[in-house]
Parts: structure tokens; C-alpha cells; sequence
């Protein structure tokens, strides 16, 4: 159950001005943000509340990566990636060496992605048991339909 929202409850204290942030932060946010006197609602979310934040975190900071122009920016966002990454594997009670363990394999299995190939669309024949893949995940593989 979600707390009321507060935003518009409390009383925006004289001389300040409210900003909805709703997202999970690092731990030493709160203080931080005490130390430069900036107010904050901040509660500490359950375990499955955590996780999911964790994973919206995660396309967040996946957005601030494909926003990145420069090398430095790449890898300032790759490190809260990781971050994410970390926290999330620890909040859902995933060892990280079974993950690295997993990501070798399939690397082993289907390689990396360092030859950069992007595949547009394939052919595959109608008897073909790889159809049934495709056809499970429709939104993410449209089925591309003949031009008349």
C-alpha cells in the first residue's frame, strides 16, 4: 500500500519551493540534502517496494546513458548503472558471481556485443519452431506484413 501523497498535505514551508522527486536515491542523499537545508519526505521502502524501485532506477539511469555526449559522461552513468546493478542483485538475494558466472556463459554461447551487429529484421520458414519465439514477444518482434 502507498503512503498518502504528502506533496500537496504539508505545508510548503515559508521561503522554499516543493519539487516532486518520487524516485529512489543513494543512501547519503537524505543527509546531504540536510546539510544544504534542503527539506525532504523521505521513507524507507519495504523489501519488494525496494526492488521494484530498484529496477525503475535502472531504466533511469539506462536513459541517462543513451543521453551521455561524451566519453566522461558515459562513465560517470555506467558506474550508477553498476550501482543499480549491485543493489539490485543484493535486494533480490542474487550473488553476483552466479550472475558474472551466467554472463560468461552466454557470452561463450552467443558472444559479446563488440562487433556491433544490428539485425533490421529476419526471414524465418513457416515450419520453422524459432516462429513460436517471435510470435510470444509480438510487441517487442512486429510481424512485418507484405507491401501491396
Amino acid at each position: 500500500m502507498r503512503p498518502k501523497d504528502e506533496t500537496n498535505e504539508a505545508q510548503v514551508p515559508a521561503g522554499y519551493r516543493r519539487f516532486r522527486m518520487g524516485k529512489l536515491v543513494r543512501d547519503a542523499i537524505p543527509s546531504i540534502f540536510q546539510r544544504q537545508q534542503i527539506r525532504a519526505c523521505v521513507r524507507t521502502l519495504d523489501a519488494t517496494e525496494r526492488l521494484h524501485a530498484l529496477k525503475a532506477k535502472l531504466v533511469e539511469e539506462a536513459n541517462e546513458v543513451l543521453a551521455t555526449a561524451s566519453p566522461e559522461e558515459l562513465t560517470e552513468e555506467l558506474c550508477d548503472v553498476l550501482e543499480v546493478v549491485y543493489a539490485m542483485a543484493d535486494s533480490a538475494g542474487i550473488d553476483l558471481q552466479d550472475v558474472e558466472k551466467l554472463r560468461c556463459q552466454k557470452k561463450a554461447d552467443n558472444g559479446g556485443f563488440a562487433s556491433g551487429f544490428h539485425v533490421d529484421y529476419v526471414d524465418i520458414p513457416k515450419e520453422s519452431p524459432k516462429i513460436k519465439r517471435f510470435e510470444a514477444k509480438i510487441t517487442q518482434y512486429p510481424e512485418c506484413t507484405p507491401s501491396a
